[in-house]
């Protein structure tokens, strides 16, 4: 169906509206008996199906979403709108089959805060990519470390520590180069200059779905800096699968568990204190460590065995099938 965005609320309403009656009407006429809920704006869509009708649910949440509104959207946990959201996802996860999760790290919390949920169903799917649009790299370049920065700069990303770090590296006479694969803001140019981020060091450029794989492979290392808060324990950002998938190793920051496990137990990258001034360590280990064919190999066939959307699909049939 159509996706309204033009009339701010209004269009939130509309959407939830037409969500509600295409699954009313599938219910009457399909006979539908599982409905996967795919985050929690769907699971509001049948919330009010779920006293009607008798249908099997499979929660995905994709994250916490209600506090991701509080987290970057500026929602107040104490205002009615978020107490709504978390009584609905109660209710989902109360009536749920299985509860598929991106991390462990979100299971481990849920069941800490609801007891209902210690014998429920949980199955991990962290967010996969189709491997088949992603190339590995096959070109190393000796001279100068070449970053790669995708996404969003701000909400769930703050875009300062990882241009304080890129100034430091400016100060050692390092040779490098970092692409903005995002949105040419006002904001970002601000940033880039109050940084003394010289113009012969990076590159903007604003891609569709389509080109990403294609200019990821132009660059070495991606990187970026998570802020750390309750909704991103439940974070698995789309970015780590693509940059893996291309063969290019991450630099981040600890910003939850199971990513950071991800990249020390298998060598995929630097998990990094962006706080600490001494930056030297983590030049070496980029330039010894994580710039060269070998390295791209590992990380190429992480992503293959774990993040592919064929190992994905695999752990979804798996749950249809005991349904």
């Amino acid at each position: 169906k159509k996706y309204y965005n033009s009339l701010k609320n209004l269009s939130t309403i509309i959407n939830f509206l037409i969500g509600f009656f295409v699954c009313f009407k599938l219910l009457i006429f399909k006979k539908i008996k599982v409905i996967h809920i795919r985050g929690l704006p769907s699971g509001i869509m049948i919330f009010p199906l779920m006293y009607f009708f008798t249908f099997k649910i499979i929660f995905d949440m994709r994250g916490f979403w209600a506090e991701e509104k509080a987290d970057r959207a500026n929602l107040k946990r104490n205002s009615i709108s978020y107490k709504l959201l978390l009584f609905i996802e109660k209710k989902l996860l109360f009536n749920s089959e299985y509860i598929i999760c991106l991390t462990n790290e979100s299971t481990s919390y849920l069941k800490k805060k609801y007891d209902f949920l210690k014998n429920k169903n949980f199955v991990k799917i962290p967010t996969c990519v189709d491997m088949k649009r992603f190339k590995i790299k096959n070109k190393i370049n000796k001279k100068k470390i070449i970053f790669s920065y995708l996404g969003s700069i701000d909400t769930a990303y703050d875009i300062d520590p990882v241009l304080n770090f890129l100034d430091r590296i400016s100060k050692r006479n390092v040779s490098y180069k970092i692409y903005f694969f995002s949105k040419k803001t006002k904001k970002l140019i601000n940033k880039l200059k109050n940084f003394n981020i010289s113009k012969e060091n990076y590159s903007i450029k604003e891609l569709n779905y389509h080109q990403v794989p294609k200019y990821l492979t132009k660059t070495d290392i991606g990187i970026f800096y998570l802020k750390k808060n309750l909704s991103i324990k439940a974070s698995f950002p789309t970015k780590i699968a693509e940059f893996l998938a291309c063969g290019i190793p991450i630099i981040c920051n600890d910003f939850n568990k199971d990513i950071t496990n991800m990249i020390i137990k298998n060598k995929l990258g630097i998990i990094m204190n962006f706080n600490n001034e001494n930056i030297t360590p983590t030049l070496n280990q980029i330039k010894i460590k994580y710039i060269n064919s070998k390295k791209s190999f590992t990380c190429r066939q992480y992503a293959n065995n774990f993040l592919s959307l064929n190992s994905g699909i695999l752990k979804l049939e798996s749950i249809y099938d005991k349904l």
